[in-house]
């Protein structure tokens, strides 16, 4: 029989070779597809000149029976053709040994042994997760235990199918408030407040008894059997919470089998947390990855996504946790029902978008939110190099030597009324589908080629192949021409239609992976990286920017910033549209007016300006206030101020609200949190030779009982005295609101911020 079903997650047997495909049919019942018939497998690549059947006898010898077979096949390699031996392994557990042997064959290099055996799988079969998929299958027994409706085994690979809107998913949003005198993640630390929202259902919330957590984590785990959830969301979840949880889990003696395999969540490939089976999604991993969310809280990301509660929200930071849990438990439990609102509402907004956004690149709903760019643009450039039967090159440590990146122009500094943001179109992408740009493309420069064959990229001297087209021209195209398509097709739904935002979601998930094939290009973690590539393609960014601000002069436009792939320009509406026709003829690429400005404050330093929207909002790049490094008092300040300014208020008036916060501060108006200054510590303490405060306020942390790692973030206060800085920086836990130095904060935090929005006004 054949079963239709949505693709949520996939793993593999802790046992077998089956890899498990867990998903949703199309009467809403939970399934796990158990496919057998899928063998791992990787290559051995002769080197020049190399005897093939040497090479075979000598890793038949050295494998023994932990392979089935070897074939010989034709593959290409950075767009040249090679002859490949495929080895497939019996048990994809042993395929990390057997290349380790077969590494010891000097006359052949191994290829494609670092590629995990479910995305072997999902690859290989043109699968794809957050998508739908019809499969021959047969019900067997259940004899795993495993949380679904009903276990298949597949009797052939799934076939994806047209259909596009997603299953109805059951979330779980949650969210913890820990208990942590010492600002660490010590043991003595326990869970306050944990609250949890089901789709369709109301905030349930539990609290600590008598500083015991038992209870807590004995009623989310039974939560979670309850509801069983398709999809766990969270805000700094990977970061924090579920190493709370598991942690007290253990301590209590509680099974925290909470996959839908019998499993409990482990950490994954992109340091994510993953529950087999099901889909666990922090939020914040996408905010960080979100400029213009400048503060990543998560009250600043929910007004940043239009949700009405977050203005109404009164955080509790885990400076105040402390005391309010001892007086005020109430404000903690309030607090703690609004965040996990908000993150039940902001999961409303964004799953939709991560989902398209899983089914394009192939990547797991799970992993798509937590994988950074690089890695996302990486899996897509797999799936296509399989189908071209190009070889996946190793990803490798490689030194990084520096080139030069994108044209950013100094800012005519002050402020300007009335101004256009202008981007190009895919920039990059168009470009590197103009000028052939790929690492197959490539002349090496002992290489003698015909001028007529070759582009040439003037100001770097790089020469690529016109034809036939690379890895990346087939690869930008096909999603160019995608994402044409869907846009063609939103025309005939009405936007309020289901169908029109599911398309809207799947086109801009399109964008991110075609702009963020640039970026890869010049990644030195990618597998693919050819410096040459990603110099290339800034070069000809440079010259189009360069180019697009003379035909900017010569349509009288006044052009006031460059950055990478825009300009702003004064918003006259006739000079624009003449300027947008001269650059699609002349350029090639098209650009449009991407935002406006009422106002805009531009410094004298690049990439540093603030802008405020026609509907209030206002945009803040570079400035120190969002920037968690600061103290929140000298943050807030400069908020205000570029507040005013934008707003219009006199810079007399700006000048008099910024001379009164030192006398506020010494009249002690403001709380402790605001002259906390954050720092990561990106190593552990002991390895830091530098006498940073940061690092002096760990060591005291430690001596006090408390515990931080490297990644962790330790917060500190400067306090009172004569001796060096870093000798007066003690953990906000350890300080006292009187000791604190008033004066360092005013002359070193506060005035520097202060100056920078004055400075181009005098």
């Amino acid at each position: 029989m054949k079963v239709e079903f949505w693709l949520l997650d996939v793993t593999y047997g802790v046992k077998e070779d089956d890899v498990l495909l867990w998903g949703i049919d199309g009467k809403g019942k939970r399934v796990a597809v158990v496919d057998r018939g899928f063998r791992y497998y990787f290559y051995l690549v002769p080197k020049k000149d190399s005897d093939v059947t040497g090479i075979i006898d000598a890793a038949k010898a050295e494998a023994g029976d932990n392979v089935l077979g070897f074939e010989v096949v034709k593959k290409k390699l950075f767009g040249r053709p090679v002859e490949a031996i495929k080895v497939v392994c019996r048990n994809h557990r042993h395929s990390g040994s057997v290349a380790k042997r077969l590494s010891k064959i000097k006359e052949a290099s191994i290829l494609e042994d670092d590629i995990r055996y479910s995305d072997r799988y999902l690859i290989d079969n043109d699968v794809v997760t957050s998508g739908w998929h019809e499969v021959e299958v047969k019900e067997v027994r259940n004899e795993w235990g495993y949380a679904v409706d009903t276990v298949y085994e597949a009797l052939k690979p799934p076939m994806r199918s047209d259909k596009i809107e997603a299953p109805q998913l059951r979330t779980l949003s949650f969210s913890l408030d820990y208990y942590a005198p010492l600002g660490s993640s010590s043991q003595e630390t326990f869970i306050a407040t944990l609250s949890v929202k089901a789709n369709g259902g109301e905030v349930k919330q539990f609290l600590a008894k008598d500083d015991d957590d038992r209870e807590i984590v004995a009623q989310f785990v039974k939560l979670i059997d309850q509801h069983d959830p398709d999809v766990i969301v969270g805000y700094g979840s990977n970061s924090f919470d579920w190493t709370v949880l598991l942690r007290r889990a253990d301590i209590h003696g509680f099974k925290s089998s909470i996959g839908r395999d019998g499993t409990k969540p482990h950490t994954s490939v992109y340091g994510h947390f993953s529950v087999a089976g099901r889909a666990h999604v922090d939020l914040l991993n996408h905010v960080e990855r979100v400029p213009d969310i400048k503060l990543k809280d998560v009250t600043h990301a929910a007004i940043f996504y239009g949700i009405k509660l977050a203005r109404e929200v009164k955080p509790v930071s885990l400076v105040e946790i402390p005391s309010v849990w001892k007086d005020e438990k109430e404000k903690l439990l309030r607090f703690s029902r609004q965040k996990t609102e908000l993150i039940h509402q902001m999961s409303i907004e964004l799953l939709p978008f991560f989902i398209q956004l899983s089914s394009v690149i192939g990547l797991p709903l799970d992993q798509v939110a937590a994988a950074a760019i690089g890695f996302r643009a990486e899996n897509n450039i797999m799936r296509h190099a399989f189908k071209e039967n190009e070889l996946i090159p190793k990803r490798k440590a490689r030194p990084y030597f520096p080139y030069k990146g994108a044209i950013v122009l100094s800012p005519e500094p002050g402020l300007h009324e009335n101004v256009a943001v202008m981007d190009f179109s895919s920039m990059y992408p168009n470009l590197m589908i103009k000028y052939n740009l790929s690492p197959d493309t490539l002349v090496p420069k002992t290489v003698k080629a015909s001028r007529a064959k070759v582009n040439k990229i003037a100001e770097v001297g790089y020469k690529f192949m016109k034809s036939p087209d690379g890895l990346y021209r087939k690869l930008l195209r096909d999603l160019i021409e995608v994402r044409r398509s869907i846009r063609n097709q939103m025309k005939k739904y009405p936007h309020d239609s289901l169908t029109y935002k599911i398309l809207d979601g799947r086109q801009k998930a399109i964008k991110i992976v075609t702009n963020a094939t640039y970026g890869y290009a010049g990644w030195i973690g990618a597998r693919w990286y050819v410096r040459e590539v990603a110099e290339s393609a800034a070069a000809l960014g440079r010259e189009t920017i360069n180019r697009a601000i003379d035909v900017a002069k010569g349509a009288g436009l006044n052009t006031l910033y460059a950055d990478t792939d825009s300009i702003m320009a004064i918003n006259e509406p006739d000079k624009i549209k003449a300027f947008e026709k001269r650059i699609e003829k002349e350029v090639g690429i098209d650009i449009k007016p991407d935002k406006f400005y009422d106002t805009v404050l531009f410094t004298k330093a690049k990439k540093k300006y603030a802008g405020l929207k026609p509907s209030g909002e206002i945009d803040i790049v570079g400035f120190e206030s969002v920037r968690g490094d600061w103290a929140e008092v000298a943050r807030e300040t400069q908020r205000r101020m570029i507040e005013m300014l934008l707003k219009g208020d006199s810079v007399e008036r700006v000048r008099s609200y910024a001379e009164g916060v030192p006398g506020r501060i010494k009249n002690k108006e403001f709380p402790i949190e605001h002259f906390i200054i954050w720092k990561t510590l990106t190593k552990p303490v002991e390895e830091y030779k530098a006498r940073a405060p940061h690092v002096y306020a760990a060591k005291r942390l430690f001596e006090a009982g408390g515990k931080l790692e490297a990644g962790d973030k330790i917060g500190f206060v400067v306090v009172k005295g004569s001796g060096k800085l870093y000798e007066r920086a003690v953990p906000y836990a350890l300080a006292k609101y009187d000791d604190i130095d008033f004066d360092y904060y005013i002359d070193n935090q506060l005035m520097p911020l202060v100056e920078r929005c004055l400075e181009v006004l005098e």
